[in-house]
This record gives structure tokens, sequence and C-alpha cells, in this order.
């Protein structure tokens, strides 16, 4: 049955190879996936992953797949590439992979049978693979202290060319490798953690959860990064588990824990790993969503990953939307870089730059800047002394300036002085607000429970509150970045991560709703309809019924590199300005290579205006909202 089972979905996966699939969490919808094992060949981005069953009840896995990318949207299905009875001495359970490239070669590191892990080599990322030794390099039978389940293996290959062999359920192990990569070149070794006291953690007992939050449940993956080598690892099966991290001076230890990498994902497994990819830092993980929470059936998600500036991992949350793209390149040896070798902009930019228009500009950064720009001068600026960052600000009638900067709410003058504020509660953030008539503000607040909340200003008053509601309550930074009241008195809310456009009324009613994947913002235009739009890299317009009566892409403007797309603004003569985002906690900007910050397009997609303005006077920064003033 097993091996029907396998020739079936063989058969399935050889027609669906060289697919291509959109970005967006998770990366395929057709099959399910999981175990995600990220590694970079050539300048590409492969994942190789576990492949559960449609109909699975248990994790009867009897192959794997591979996918791969070179720009995180558009994602190759390269159909099964090795199954359980490629290896003539396994049987079943097809679990965890890994892959590494060594010798001009690839060695797929595969556990099979709960007590067992083989090698299989190939000549390329995708195969044809074979078995390389006819054997298991791991096996518990004969080797005793291999740990109750060797499975799960991740491969290190260090510096100064020593290669490392990671794996085990409750028991993490650890063994160097020859430079064959297909021989043991030392004894195993039990890995061990310190708590954040520096006392050791204990083992999991044989079938017995870890001990919360630092112990080790299984999934190692182990990657190096300023001197140090970061020990990634599930903390078990509870509710909460997710993957944590410890870090250690030496790659077999021991290692100090140091947090979270992400908040817990919706599967009762946690297995991911982490990748560098073309500058950047991206975890892989996978949940059960798709399958609305079925831990058998399970798919492989990809988000941004970020550290502070102690090498500590920014805590991440799943998102629907996954990360931005980044520049296609060839990446092979010899050959010239594709979109990357492009201009970023023509070398004659359209319109009058910071003269086309007055604007109020604001934006994400490091730095939370805000400007005024008039007859194409910065008439008046401001830099909030706070942390956060601006996601929403406003310039009203009466010269104030209302903005939302993750941690409350505050209201300036022309001065610059403040003239009211609101502070988020303890563990919210507020990332957008608007005026409500005269003496009042509304905003969203993230959070357990997020929030709409009309707040009076001058009493101090909650006018008016209802719920709104979230994917994952606990990821509080992913839930709302933008909301805009209609002309009607009622909410549209962007969902970032329920993928959703909702429109509600001022009792919490749920109107309206799109599916969006990737939804940033969602601004009601004037017709009725809504623009909105999403970091997966499109402009929509649609109307109620759902249909899309407009759209636009980076594709529509091939001349400009574009990053990040946050908002667009319909104009009165019908022209769209789109902002373009430049990620700071990524990567720093070079005035030289930075993409524009806004684009203005008309109906039939001409581009008018490209806004590109980084350096002094006018230092605009990444651009987040933007708003169009009358002419004085």
């Amino acid at each position: 049955m097993k091996l029907l089972k396998y020739c079936l979905w063989l058969l399935l996966g050889s027609s669906l190879v060289s697919s291509v699939v959109a970005g967006g969490n998770p990366l395929v919808t057709n099959i399910f996936t999981a175990d995600p094992s990220g590694r970079v060949f050539d300048g590409r981005l492969y994942v190789y992953a576990s492949h559960d069953l449609a109909d699975a009840t248990y994790w009867d896995m009897v192959d794997w797949r591979l996918l791969s990318t070179a720009d995180l949207v558009n994602w190759k299905d390269h159909g099964s590439i090795f199954g359980v009875t490629n290896f003539a001495w396994a049987t079943h359970w097809a679990w965890a992979p890994d892959c590494v490239k060594a010798n001009g070669k690839y060695y797929l590191f595969l556990p099979v049978d709960r007590t067992k892990i083989g090698v299989a080599v190939g000549d390329k990322p995708e195969g044809p693979f074979k078995d390389a030794i006819g054997k298991p390099l791991i096996d518990n039978a004969s080797l005793t202290n291999a740990g109750p389940e060797p499975i799960d293996p991740a491969v290190l290959q260090d510096d100064d060319g020593q290669t490392y062999l990671y794996f085990g359920c409750r028991q993490p192990m650890v063994v160097k490798l020859r430079p064959s990569l297909t021989e043991l070149a030392g004894d195993l070794q039990t890995v061990s953690f310190l708590d954040a006291q520096g006392k050791p953690v204990p083992l999991a007992a044989p079938g017995k959860d870890p001990v919360l939050p630092e112990g080790y449940g299984e999934a190692p993956f182990v990657f190096k990064r300023a001197g140090k080598y970061y020990f990634v690892y599930s903390d078990g099966w509870a509710p909460s588990a997710t993957q944590v991290y410890a870090i250690g001076d030496h790659p077999m230890g021991p290692f100090t824990y140091a947090g979270k990498v992400m908040e817990h994902a919706a599967s009762i497994t946690q297995h991911g790993s982490v990748v560098q990819f073309k500058g950047k830092w991206y975890v892989l993980y996978h949940t059960s969503e798709l399958s609305n929470g079925n831990s058998f059936r399970r798919s492989v998600c990809i988000d941004e990953l970020t550290f502070d500036t102690n090498g500590r991992i920014n805590t991440v949350t799943a998102t629907k939307h996954g990360p931005a793209p980044v520049p296609e390149t060839t990446g092979a040896p010899g050959v010239a870089p594709t979109a990357a070798a492009k201009p970023v902009v023509p070398s004659v930019l359209p319109g009058k730059g910071l003269a086309e228009h007055d604007f109020f500009y604001a934006g994400e950064g490091k730095t939370e800047r805000m400007f005024i720009m008039r007859d194409g001068k910065v008439a008046w600026s401001y830099v909030h002394p706070g942390k956060g960052e601006i996601s929403d600000a406003v310039l009203q009638s009466n010269g104030n300036i209302l903005f939302a900067h993750q941690f409350g709410v505050t209201e300036i003058n022309a001065d610059k002085q403040v003239v009211w504020n609101f502070d988020a509660p303890p563990n919210t953030e507020i990332h957008t607000a608007q005026p409500y008539g005269t003496n009042s503000v509304w905003f969203v607040q993230n959070g357990d429970p997020a929030k709409f909340v009309i707040v009076n200003k001058i009493t101090g008053a909650t006018e008016r509150e209802f719920v709104l509601p979230v994917k994952n309550p606990k990821g509080t930074h992913g839930h709302f970045r933008h909301a805009r009241m209609t002309d009607a008195g009622t909410l549209l809310v962007a969902h970032m991560d329920l993928g959703k456009a909702a429109e509600y009324d001022l009792n919490g009613k749920e109107l309206w709703s799109l599916d969006v994947p990737g939804i940033w913002s969602a601004t009601p235009l004037k017709n009725g309809n809504v623009l909105v739009v999403s970091n997966h890299g499109f402009v929509h317009e649609v109307n109620r019924a759902g249909e899309t009566v407009w759209e636009w892409t980076p594709a529509d403007a091939p001349d400009y590199k574009m990053s990040s797309l946050q908002l667009a603004t319909r104009l009165p003569n019908g022209n769209t300005i789109i902002n373009n985002w430049f990620n700071e906690w990524s990567g720093k900007v070079d005035p030289a290579s930075a993409p524009i910050q806004a684009v203005e397009v008309t109906p039939d997609k001409k581009v008018v205006w490209a806004l590109r303005s980084w350096t002094p006077p006018a230092d605009l920064g990444p651009a987040t909202t933007m708003q169009i003033l009358p002419q004085r």
C-alpha cells in the first residue's frame, strides 16, 4: 500500500515538475509540504521539504519535494526528487530533509523509519539523486548512542572546512563528517543547552515534552553569523511551541538559550530553517492553516528575519504575504546578472521632481521623519524622538499633524509641540489613526484583542470601540497597518494577517470583504470602489462585487526598481500615486542605487512622475504615506 501511494504521488509530482506558482504564504497550495530546509546554490534559493499526503492521518510521508525561486515571488515546483523506496534498506516515514553542496555534488540527508538517516547524492540541486552508500549513515540499531529517534538531519559546513551533522528528537546530537560527507569523523555527542543563567537545561524523557521555554524538542538547524553559532530548534509540541534558538561559540556547543525565532505558527509540529539570500535573512517554517488545522497536512511558508544590534533575532510573526520580492539574478559563474544589473530608474525621470506636487510625506524607517514639501523645497520637517515606526500620518486643515507611530498616536502643531498623545497599552501597537470630527481620534489597535477605538481628545473618554478579528491574536505586529473611514461613515480595514479587506459599520458588523493576499492598505474611492495595495506587488481597484476594474503592477513600469508597495492614492484627475517602500532594517540605502519612493501613473498606466529623493536637503527616507496638498 505504501509503495502504491508513493507511485501515485510520484506520478503527480512529475506532472508538476517545472510548474511555477505565485508568491505569498504558503509557497504552494496544490500539495502539502513541511519541514523546510532552505539552501542557496548559484544565486537561487532551494527549499527541500517533506511531503504530507492529501489524505494523511499520520506523518506517513513517502517522498521529498523541492521548490526554488530567484526572487521570492515566483516559485518553481521541481516535483518529487527522492522517495523512501529509493533506499533499498528503508520502508517508510520520509521526514525532514536537508541538502548541502560539497565535492562538486549535492548531498541529501534523509531520515527514514524513525531510526535511520541516509544520504543521497546528485549532480544538480534538483537531482536526480541516488543512494550514496547503500546503507544508513546513522542507524540507532548499530549506533547505540544515536538516541531514541535519530531524525531531522541538519548540516553545517563551517568556515574551516569541517562539516557537522545535527539530528535527534528529544535528544540533540552532533557528529563531525569526513570530507566525503558519507562517513562519520568522530564520536556522536549530545548537544548541551544552558538557560539564560548558565545552568544546564535537562533533556526531555522519552515520550515526554521538553521543559519550556529552553528545552529541546526536535528539528535542529545550525547557522553561523558574525562568528557565532545559532542553534535553531523546536521547543516541543505544546500549544505555544515554536522555533527557538540558542547561541554558542563552538559548533558542538554548549549553546545558551536566547529566545524565540518566531511566534507560534499554526501547527503542533514546529520545524524550519534560517537562510541568508541576496543580503537578507529569512526563516522558513510550516503551518496547518491550508488544511484547517490538520497537523498531518502542513504547508511551507517563508518570512523575513532580522537581528538587533546585539545579534539577537527579532521575533518573527507569520504572515500571509511573505517577504518582499528581491531582484532576480542568474547567479551562474561568468554570467552577468539580469535584473540586478539594470538601472534602477531611467536616466531622466518624468515630471518636475520635488516640485511636481506640494505634499506631506512620512514613512516607516529607522528615523521617524516627516516632511512638508512646497514648491520643491522642504517647508517643514520633524523627527519624532520616540521608538517605533510611522505607518500613518495626516496633515490636518488646522496645520496640526496626527500620526501613528507603533507605540501610540501623537498630534503636534506646526511649532512641533505635542498637543495630544495617546500611548498604546502594553502588548499592543497602533499603526493607523485619523481625526474623527473636531475633538476625537479613531485608531486601530493591534493586540489581543485587536480593536477599533474612538477616543475624545479633550476628555480622554473612549466614545466607541469594537473588536476586530485577526488570525493570530499574539502576532501583534502583523495585524494592521492601514484603515480608513468611508464617506458613508463605515470603516474599511486592511487585515494584513488575514489577507483581506473588510468593511464594518461602527457597531463592528462586517458589511463587505474581499480576499487580498499580502494586503497592506485599503482606501475607499469617491466612486464607491476600493483601492487595495498588496506587497505581493500589485495595486487593484475593485468594485463591491469583488471585480478588479483597474490594476497596476511593477511590470507596467519595467524601467523602475520597485521594492515594496504599501499605499496608493487616487488623485482628482484620475491618476494614481503609488508609494514604494524600502526596508531600512534589512539594508542601508545607497543613494546611487536607491529605488524611487513614489510613482504617479495615468489610468492607462503611463508614468508621468517619479519621486526619488534620498540625499540632503530633502532626504525623505522610505515612503509609506503621502498626502498631496492643495496648491496655495
